[in-house]
């Protein structure tokens, strides 16, 4: 399940024109490092 989360996010990203720096986590919880550009708004 991370390996495809992983990948999922790396593709986002790349649409947003940001980038993954880590990411990791446990079977509960997901952690998650990320640069996008400060105009991109998130919870659009």
């Amino acid at each position: 399940m991370l390996d495809r989360l992983e990948a999922i996010f790396t593709d986002l990203l790349a649409k947003w024109g940001g980038g993954l720096i880590e990411f990791g986590g446990e079977p509960d919880h997901v952690h998650l490092l990320f640069e996008v550009d400060p105009t991109i708004r998130l919870s659009d």
